[in-house]
């Protein structure tokens, strides 16, 4: 790829306005190589086509980017107005992070991300001999090149890139010639039951939680960039592997047809049926249950002994084996990149096969509830809900 399409490298400026064009600055460059050689008519003219440039650069910039946001977000207006003035929205006494405090902080958010894994004791269970269990599924299902084409077509373009440095855009674009190349990628990938190492690692980007952040552990939620031929791979094996899957029913998350209004119908039903009727001799005991870093705490072993259980072909088995083990993860910020953790638990979040896997980690979560005390659960990602229709006055 570097052959066909090398990279460019533009110096960029923090101060350079958000119109500003690599065309612009190459004329604003000689412009002045003009004035340095004392060329006052070349100078003028282009100092004129400068002038003209920006203008349009200017008005096109607003048609594109703030335009519209004077009535959908007006403080972004605002803010893309300011940036075309060039007023000074920023206090003289605010700096911006060095480069070191820029790195420190990603090392420290790096640490918090893993530390739920400090004191954690891996499963004892062995998984080397659960494969020799389970069916081979012959031939194995792979997509075909169709399809593999009709995906990249359909990327949108303005998603994050992830470490490979591919980004969207460029796979959307050139989808005929780049088609058969990811088809052999996946393909080879599905058939010798191998995630490709260098897709096992993941830039993690911190969103905040709360609107003004204080505590580095509990206040960000790190969301997972992943390549996006990565995600591309778990999006087609999803697809062919989870007709095999039986999640339960009280499952409402990740799951075609249902959402939040399929849960709280389920729950405010039962509980209206119980209350609203005209006899009212009952009652509801409700316990809601969050479970504490739910996706960062999946134990790979005893995740990949539920999936061996819930019957899935051999070969989508150990591609989930390979795809679980083996991954790290770097923070990134704007200028700045942590160093290398190890990841020993959980499903990365911002994968596309990582919800269905978390499914079947909590899938059996109530199981052990005793069916003679007549208990109800709905479940909603990592959020379970347990109900009891009881008499009242009990």
């Amino acid at each position: 790829m570097d052959d066909t399409m090398p990279l460019k490298t533009v110096r960029v400026h923090p101060s350079d306005k958000p119109w500003m064009t690599p065309q612009i600055k190459i004329l604003i460059s000689d412009r002045q190589r003009a004035y340095t050689r004392g060329d006052q008519v070349r100078y003028n003219q282009l100092k004129a086509k400068i002038s003209r440039l920006i203008a349009n650069a200017k008005q096109k910039f607003y048609q594109d980017k703030a335009q519209d946001l004077r009535h959908t977000n007006p403080g972004k207006w605002y803010r893309s107005i300011y940036a075309m003035t060039g007023a000074d929205q920023q206090h003289a006494d605010i700096t911006a992070p060095s480069k070191y405090e820029l790195s420190k902080l990603a090392d420290d958010l790096l640490d918090a991300f893993t530390k739920p894994w400090e004191d954690r004791e891996p499963s004892s269970l062995l998984v080397s001999d659960l494969a020799d269990n389970l069916i081979d599924r012959f031939p194995p299902a792979i997509p075909s090149i169709g399809q593999v084409r009709a995906a990249l077509k359909r990327l949108n373009s303005k998603k994050a890139t992830g470490h490979d440095g591919v980004p969207a855009w460029l796979l959307k674009h050139f989808h005929e010639d780049l088609a058969p190349v990811i088809h052999d990628i996946i393909c080879a990938s599905i058939l010798q039951c191998k995630y490709p190492t260098p897709y096992k690692r993941s830039l993690v980007t911190p969103v905040p939680k709360v609107s003004n952040p204080v505590d580095i552990n509990n206040d960000f939620r790190q969301i997972s960039v992943l390549p996006q031929v990565a995600k591309l791979l778990e999006r087609f094996q999803l697809d062919l592997n989870q007709h095999e899957l039986e999640i339960a029913d009280n499952q409402h998350t990740f799951l075609q047809g249902r959402s939040t209004v399929t849960a709280l119908a389920c729950i405010t039903q039962d509980s209206f049926n119980a209350t609203d009727l005209d006899c009212k001799t009952e009652g509801v005991h409700i316990v809601f249950v969050d479970f504490r870093k739910a996706f960062h705490l999946v134990d790979h072993a005893i995740l990949l002994t539920k999936l061996a259980a819930s019957g899935v072909n051999r070969g989508f088995w150990k591609w989930t084996q390979s795809f679980l083990t083996g991954r790290t993860l770097q923070v990134k910020l704007p200028g700045a990149l942590s160093k290398v953790g190890q990841v020993i638990a959980g499903v990365p979040q911002g994968g596309v096969i990582s919800p269905m896997l978390f499914n079947v980690h909590i899938n059996d979560v109530d199981k052990d509830i005793p069916s003679s005390l007549g208990i109800k659960s709905c479940k909603f990602a990592d959020d379970l809900t347990l109900y009891q229709i009881v008499p009242l006055h009990s």
